[in-house]
């Protein structure tokens, strides 16, 4: 690949970032291998996630891009030949992230519900929000106001004209341009839940059991009944119409003057997306089972063996070559499939909700999806990524610790997940899973043997760090337990919204001490090394340090006017350091308990701390920066802009973690020079 870094530097600071695409899309127009394409796709990405940062200070590209070219699981040395003479970052990502991918058509207020591509032409359905449609390039053309109740699926059903239904049972033929939509007669009250159209024929399916086909020359409706369940989806091709319903029932019709129906099981649980291949016999379906299946439409049978999505199927889609397909998953992912023989060959990642849609553009090379997250995405064949990529969870990493020896590091997820990954190989070591409750904190002991974490249902959980079993429950509250800190090996501290904070004895699981004084939840404690003290910040937006001996207040630090959510102590004990939900940081002398400073640290509300040496001290906010500041000055000595709004960080000699809101943990080599 001829393009280089420097190149798209000097395109992006001279011309601005449509000269830098205008750049990458001159690259990729030529013949490449897939991993040049790969790259070129994720500088494409990079430049949309960071399109404000880079608008203000293009000399970050070079740090804001490694992370997108790492996810792309590039070959040994691609990464360094394509830098050139340019240096590596000195914050160097060294595990593969979900980044958001796909670029994003803008004005969407409202989950979309239903997708579908034609001819250059991209249609969305948006609830009480209406229709729009936009052409590929992302330009709006037309939009549709909804008729008195939400329009739910949606489909071309030629060139020009768009079918939709709606939540009230009514069925809808938009002429493209027009004002208004025509209404189709002999429709239901009960919900839409799927229509298909062609040159000929309309159909839709809905709540009351019936499937209505309607001749487009005119007339009421053809009912077809008899079909278990409700009916969730539909398809049509020719003669042919195939429904699905709730009953894992696919049923499917043949309108020519003697056709029958065929009638078979296809999942274990409601079928939610149908599609009729090319080839006139083949018909794809996925379900809530998680399964895509394939079917012999004139037999009735598998047309080959199913395969697992990992978690449910919502939508579905095949190439105009009938090569591939498309299903769009519960758990936030697209998958594209091989089709002979059936095998997965990548996924899209980026939608942060389920994914409502999926279809192929005019460009083969191209997909459009659509998802719960408001968000219609267009994505190229740079951004396709490995089959088994995912987040680290399925929701915000609110809690991230590292082993004393640097060799773990250890996750806390509101998806109820406590996961473990090998610093030096990136292997996922241990993952155990709360009952059913987010995680609010965690912590290694001083040995690294054991591992706490604290959840929701007020419960603190000791883990053998090895093995992840668990050693001891501690539970004193109903109330969600909010942090967490280790003494020594036999005592643990945990703090909750009952507003108080509490020392256990972690073998005999029984209250040593409760600590009372905070007026609202304790929402961060940490232990002064070498001594019998603990600081705790609070949602009344005040700290205070405790004697654990006596249980005493030996002194209370009033600055924040907004609630801590973060406090961190260095490792001599001599400074501590907060930061509140006003992005407010202040540093503390906890020899007197004087203020040393305070910083405007983040535009959005702070979220997590780290005080890894004397000199240094972590911050990440909701602004979706990560920052480093000198303890001694306060002054700001490294920035650096992620993709997601960001949850927690954590710091071991050499690296740093961070957890986002995506599920992901950010591991990053830490090679900057020293203060």
């Amino acid at each position: 690949m001829q393009l280089t870094l420097i190149a798209l530097l000097e395109s992006l600071t001279e011309g601005g970032s449509a000269a830098a695409e205008a750049l990458l899309a001159q690259a990729a127009a030529r013949p490449l291998r897939l991993s040049d394409r790969a790259i070129l796709g994720a500088l494409g990405s990079a430049l949309r996630a960071h399109a404000d940062v880079l608008a203000t200070e293009p000399e970050r590209l070079p740090s804001l891009a490694y992370p997108f070219l790492m996810a792309t699981s590039p070959p040994s040395g691609a990464i360094e030949t394509f830098y050139g003479e340019l240096p590596l970052p000195g914050l160097r990502l060294r595990n593969p992230v979900v980044l958001p991918g796909g670029r994003v058509l803008q004005g969407i207020e409202a989950p979309v519900s239903s997708l579908d591509v034609c001819e250059g032409r991209v249609a969305a359905a948006m609830g009480k929000h209406g229709a729009r449609v936009w052409s590929e390039d992302g330009v709006e053309i037309a939009s549709l106001a909804a008729p008195g109740s939400d329009l739910t699926p949606i489909t071309w059903a030629d060139p020009e004209h768009l079918l939709i239904g709606t939540s009230g049972g009514s069925v809808h033929l938009w002429r493209i341009g027009a004002q208004t939509a025509e209404t189709l007669p002999g429709t239901g009250r009960l919900p839409v839940r799927s229509v298909a159209g062609s040159e000929h024929r309309l159909v839709s399916t809905a709540d009351d059991g019936q499937t209505r086909v309607w001749d487009r020359a005119g007339g009421p409706p053809l009912l077809l009944s008899g079909q278990m369940g409700r009916i969730l989806c539909c398809c049509l091709r020719g003669d042919q119409v195939a429904t699905g319903s709730t009953t894992g029932e696919v049923v499917v019709w043949d309108l020519s003057p003697r056709g029958q129906h065929l009638q078979f099981i296809a999942h274990e649980g409601a079928v939610n997306a149908l599609a009729l291949h090319p080839d006139g016999d083949t018909l794809l379906s996925v379900g809530e089972d998680g399964q895509l299946a394939g079917w012999q439409v004139s037999e009735g049978t598998p047309a080959f063996p199913g395969a697992e999505i990992g978690s449910a199927g919502l939508a579905l889609g095949i190439s105009p070559d009938g090569q591939h397909a498309l299903t769009g998953n519960a758990d936030h992912t697209v998958t594209l499939w091989g089709l002979f023989p059936l095998q997965a060959l990548g996924v899209y990642l980026g939608h942060r909700r389920p994914v409502t849609g999926a279809r192929w553009g005019a460009d083969p090379h191209r997909v459009w999806t659509s998802g719960q997250d408001r968000a219609v995405r267009a994505w190229g064949p740079g951004e396709l990524r490995s089959p088994d990529m995912t987040p680290h969870h399925t929701a915000a990493v609110r809690a991230v610790a590292f082993s004393p020896q640097g060799d773990r590091v250890s996750t806390g997820g509101r998806d109820g997940g406590v996961t473990t990954w090998s610093t030096e190989t990136g292997a996922l070591l241990h993952k155990v899973q709360e009952a059913e409750s987010a995680l609010y904190d965690l912590c290694y002991s001083p040995s690294g043997k054991l591992l706490l974490s604290v959840c929701t249902q007020g419960t603190g959980r000791v883990w053998d760090a090895s093995t992840h079993e668990l050693v001891s429950l501690l539970k004193a509250s109903t109330d969600p337990a909010t942090c967490c800190a280790f003494v020594d090996e036999e005592r643990v501290l945990i703090g909750g919204r009952d507003k108080l904070l509490r020392l256990w004895g972690v073998q005999e699981g029984l209250v040593i001490e409760v600590f009372e004084g905070h007026t609202e939840w304790v929402r961060c404690c940490a232990v002064r090394p070498g001594e019998e003290q603990a600081l705790t910040g609070s949602y009344d937006g005040s700290l205070r340090l405790w004697d654990l001996t006596t249980g005493e207040t030996l002194q209370r630090l009033d600055h924040h006017t907004k609630p801590v959510i973060d406090c961190a102590i260095s490792p001599s004990g001599h400074t501590a350091a907060s930061l509140d939900l006003a992005g407010v940081l202040a540093l503390w002398d906890l020899r007197d308990g004087r203020l040393l400073r305070a910083i405007e640290a983040h535009s959005a509300p702070g979220a997590g701390l780290a005080m890894p040496t004397e000199t240094e001290l972590l911050s990440v906010g909701q602004d979706r920066w990560l920052r480093a500041w000198s303890v001694d000055t306060g002054e700001l000595r490294h920035a650096l802009p992620l993709t997601e709004v960001l949850d927690s960080v954590a710091a071991a000699p050499g690296l740093i973690g961070v957890g986002d809101r995506a599920g992901n943990l950010w591991l990053f080599e830490d090679s900057r020079p020293l203060l």
